[in-house]
């Protein structure tokens, strides 16, 4: 039976993330009392307007986490490491640090917990960095609390990196770019997740999701020519030749060689399934048009 207690007070973890941001933004725009748990306020910068509160945490410490959760009804958790060059270990991030929020979450007895995770979660994924997502996601269940999951395809902001690439006349191809995919704009992600959230029927789910756009991979290059308004020559990188690189990316680390086998790997285990790497899709934002947004303003600063 789904709580009927309205959710009124929320806490958000990773809020100073791009995520995180924007779940800030569309929690505050529904009228809720947002409170942000940050390492770092000072990252929050243009964000602090959609907080009514900030406390400062260190997410994998459970003792700085002590009474974070106090008096909100609700916790969202958008924390994770996927660019960030830190030596953190992702599954400190991903994993521990989660277990410890849930953990505060169940002893403070909130209304739902909301997480963050990615599309093809799982603990059987052969993928590492989506093995720790998988592994996060049935740390919540075990909770026994309302649970919202919240699996997206990937982010237009993560795309800008390809874009970046593209400016320089060349994309790039992991395999042959046929595997379908539809990248969602954080702001239509965000008003989901919190939308759902406030829906108690919505609870004890999971939602794949992506943007209202489904394309080919290597179509990010005519994605990035239309709006570059040149030529931009796709370059087709062998899968084999690619799982060696992601070998080879042992010898930087490990955080190096997750990073590179959650690339590779993804678009490999996608071609291997069906080509298919679509999930349901929500939103009204187009990639074309968030990279022709970002381009004008990176000139206009230029």
């Amino acid at each position: 039976m789904p709580n009927e207690l309205p959710i009124r007070r929320v806490a958000v973890a990773g809020a100073t993330g791009n995520a995180g941001k924007e779940i800030l933004r569309a929690a505050k725009q529904r009228g809720l009392f947002v409170r942000a748990l940050v390492r770092s306020p000072h990252k929050l910068q243009e964000a602090r307007d959609f907080c009514d509160e900030i406390h400062t945490v260190e997410i994998t410490d459970p003792v700085s986490l002590q009474g974070s959760l106090e008096g909100v009804d609700a916790l969202i958790s958008a924390i994770g490491k996927t660019f960030q060059r830190d030596a953190t270990p992702r599954y400190l991030v991903d994993v521990t640090a989660n277990k410890h929020l849930f953990a505060e979450a169940k002893h403070s007895n909130l209304r739902c917990i909301a997480l963050l995770s990615v599309f093809m979660a799982s603990t059987a994924h052969p993928v590492a960095l989506l093995r720790y997502k998988g592994e996060a996601e049935e740390a919540l269940k075990q909770t026994g609390l309302p649970y919202l999951i919240v699996q997206p395809s990937g982010f237009f902001s993560d795309m800008w990196e390809v874009f970046r690439m593209c400016e320089r006349g060349v994309f790039w191809s992991v395999g042959d770019g046929t595997a379908l995919f539809n990248p969602v704009s954080l702001i239509d992600l965000a008003d989901f997740l919190v939308d759902r959230l406030l829906d108690p029927s919505a609870h004890n789910q999971t939602y794949p999701v992506g943007g209202p756009d489904i394309f080919p991979m290597r179509d990010l290059a005519k994605i990035a020519a239309k709006v570059l308004q040149k030529p931009v020559r796709v370059r087709q990188l062998p899968l084999w030749l690619c799982r060696l690189f992601v070998s080879l990316s042992r010898l930087a680390g490990r955080n190096a060689w997750e990073l590179a086998q959650f690339f590779v790997g993804t678009v490999d285990y996608i071609q291997s399934h069906g080509n298919d790497g679509s999930t349901p899709s929500i939103g009204t934002h187009h990639l074309e048009d968030y990279f022709r947004q970002r381009y004008l303003k990176q000139n206009l600063r230029d």
